[in-house]
């Protein structure tokens, strides 16, 4: 049996759903509209509070219902994006700690508010196939996207200015309806239109003789709205449906039509089906509207066209269905595009074609327990070449070459047995986040590593044996691997395949994907043991080496200076975002007091207030424990996420208590 747990709180209402093998088998919906509606827009502070409280209830009571127990949940699905900071917070926080475990972790799956409207219909019909129209009506959206495909959502055309529901709501106060009663603007109109088939109309209506008149309208308090006619051409211009029989089939265009110059969609010559989704689109005259048009409408029931923690758990289930790797990324954000949601990318292979590729020179990207590595073969000239051409890294900064046992290593350094008890002892922590600088001779060696590789230092090499499975399989198959981070040089470190795609895309000719984040999330430790009778870190990393290193070296060059290691010399993890470190989270709302918008990384173990949530744009969500290893695991690719964030001006993290030197030495260098 399959159980799926959806999360809905992306505004005022919290709503819990469960879809169990592939069927929404229930929900339920708690509000604070009586507490709202009153005012002239929602109180985020209020619903925050609130969804930390309706949320556990209203789980319990699903679960409960159905005969279950948060074990039995194989996925939770929470709505990340786009929505009210203060409370989509409310719901990871709620997540992680039903789920607080690195093993258990994994069920929590971030979804798209929008992208779960628009699916959640195809839970109640199941001729709605791919492609279809998709009519979003929302209070702020008003949006027509083609939906070729699972997670190919071409936005058509939207309608400018205020969405349909915030029009609604403000006409009704203006002409003096029960909003409260009623539960939005739009039902309140509805309830009180004198309009032929509408079966809903109030005892006693305020006469409102069409619906349509009281939508003929440009302008509200200098507000540019959406109307139904622009609805209606909007989807004239983008859609063919067979007219109603009054109606020539082949109609002049409107003055409207013709004042816009819109290009036709290429698929409005295909009769397809309409689907209309959002909170708006429960409205009964929208649907007569259309229907008097004789436009064949699909649309989830009432109760799913608001907002829901049903559509959240089928948004759940079509990602499944799809064979899509869920994200991992708990990120939180104010303000997204549904159309920039994609499938995984085609170039993830196996790791026997990642072998058979680096055999025959070509690079590939394969996961490690640090970061995700380039890897290309170590004595070949022309691999390791496409390495630096790949990244655009400098050709004197030198590379890390990746064994799988102590027979390769004795392939490279023949008489690392007689080293002595300083380099036996390192050798025995592999396999590790762990990088040892031997001495290197090139003629005695066996395995004759490419010369670009090490070539400020000729007698030395950098050698480790990774702690993961994937990539020592991998070196098994393919022999020594010569391999820095999967990343553009200077840019954050990879920690999921999706990273490295998105980074360097077609520069690599397959992708290795683990389909979980690297377990540590920085670079490996760098010893030196080539110098003296003492062991000299050159990098600090994640291998934790202060109880056994006799010395600590500088963990920068100077600019005169040959770097003997990576990450020595030039800058790196510097996201494109400035990043600044902070040491009280009161300078996140300075921040935004001062017109920034605001990307935050929150690791820290207390509870951010509303109003430190609504003071940023986007959050990327690692934990609330304090735990350092935690925010190592899942800095870089909070660096990652947030960086790719549109319309950020400053990314922060607060460091105040952060004691994890390898953490604190990426940072530092990513901030300068």
């Amino acid at each position: 049996m399959s159980v799926i747990l959806g999360i809905e709180c992306t505004c005022d209402d919290t709503g819990v759903g469960l879809v169990v093998d592939g069927k929404l088998v229930d929900e339920i919906k708690l509000t604070s509209w009586d507490y709202h509606s009153s005012r002239p827009d929602i109180d985020k502070a209020y619903a925050s509070i609130m969804h930390k409280k309706n949320i556990p209830i209203a789980v319990e009571t699903v679960l409960t219902r159905n005969n279950l127990r948060l074990a039995d949940v194989d996925y939770v699905g929470v709505s990340t994006e786009p929505g009210m900071m203060s409370s989509v917070y409310q719901g990871m926080r709620y997540a992680l700690s039903a789920f607080e475990t690195s093993a258990t972790r994994n069920k929590i799956i971030p979804v798209h508010h929008l992208e779960a409207h628009l699916l959640v219909v195809r839970a109640f019909y199941s001729d709605v196939e791919f492609p279809f129209y998709c009519l979003v009506l929302s209070g702020v959206h008003t949006q027509l996207f083609y939906v070729k495909r699972y997670r190919h959502y071409e936005l058509v055309e939207e309608q400018k200015g205020m969405g349909l529901g915030n029009a609604l709501d403000l006409v009704a106060r203006k002409l003096g309806l029960d909003i409260k009663t009623h539960g939005s603007g739009g039902r309140a109109i509805e309830a009180n239109t004198i309009y032929p088939f509408c079966k809903n109309a109030s005892t006693e209506p305020k006469q409102i003789n069409d619906w349509s008149e009281i939508m003929n309208f440009d302008e509200v308090d200098g507000i540019e709205c959406t109307y139904f006619h622009h609805i209606l051409g909007l989807l004239k211009r983008n859609i063919k449906y067979q007219p109603a029989p009054e109606v020539s089939s082949e109609p002049e265009p409107s003055s409207e039509v013709q004042e816009s110059k819109k290009k036709e969609h290429p698929m409005a010559q295909q009769k397809t089906k309409l689907v209309i989704c959002g909170g708006v689109s429960a409205n009964q005259h929208i649907r007569l509207f259309l229907q008097e048009n004789n436009i064949d409408v699909f649309a989830p029931p009432m109760e799913n066209c608001v907002d829901n923690g049903g559509m959240i758990a089928w948004s759940v289930y079509e990602m499944l269905r799809h064979r899509l790797n869920p994200s991992k990324e708990l990120v939180l954000r104010h303000r997204s595009k549904i159309e920039d949601l994609k499938m995984s990318s085609n170039r993830y292979i196996s790791v026997e074609q990642a072998a058979d590729l680096i055999i025959n020179k070509k690079v590939v990207a394969f996961p490690t327990e640090t970061v995700y590595g380039l890897g290309a073969r170590a004595d070949s000239d022309e691999a390791v070449n496409l390495i630096y051409t790949s990244k655009g890294r400098h050709f004197n900064n030198p590379l890390i070459i990746h064994i799988a046992s102590l027979e390769q290593l004795e392939q490279l350094v023949p008489n690392y047995k007689t080293l002595g008890d300083k380099v036996q002892k390192w050798i025995a922590e592999w396999p590790a986040p762990l990088t040892l600088i031997l001495p290197y001779d090139y003629v005695s060696a066996p395995y004759k590593v490419c010369k670009m590789i090490n070539k400020n230092y000729p007698n030395t090499v950098a050698v480790r044996m990774p702690d993961n499975p994937i990539a020592l399989s991998l070196i098994q198959k393919a022999g020594p691997i010569a391999a820095p981070s999967a990343n553009t040089s200077g840019k954050p470190s990879p920690t999921t395949a999706e990273h490295v795609w998105n980074d360097l895309g077609e520069r690599v000719y397959g992708i290795v994907d683990s389909s979980e984040h690297c377990q540590y999330g920085i670079e490996s430790t760098i010893i030196d043991l080539t110098t003296s009778n003492k062991a000299t870190v050159l990098r600090p990393g994640s291998f934790v080496w202060c109880q056994s290193t006799d010395s600590k070296g500088d963990c920068e060059n100077k600019d005169n200076e040959k770097p003997k290691a990576p990450g020595m010399k030039y800058k790196h993890y510097k996201p494109d975002v400035p990043l600044r470190l902070i040491r009280s989270i009161d300078e996140v709302s300075a921040a935004k007091q001062r017109g920034l918008r605001v990307g935050f990384i929150h690791w820290t173990a207390h509870e951010l207030t509303p109003e430190i949530c609504n003071s940023v744009r986007a959050m990327y969500f690692v934990a609330e424990n304090s735990d350092s290893q935690m925010l190592q695991r899942y800095l870089y690719a909070a660096l990652w996420t947030l960086n790719d964030t549109a319309n950020l001006d400053v990314l922060m993290i607060n460091v105040d208590g952060l004691d994890n030197e390898g953490v604190l030495d990426k940072l530092n260098k990513a901030s300068e």
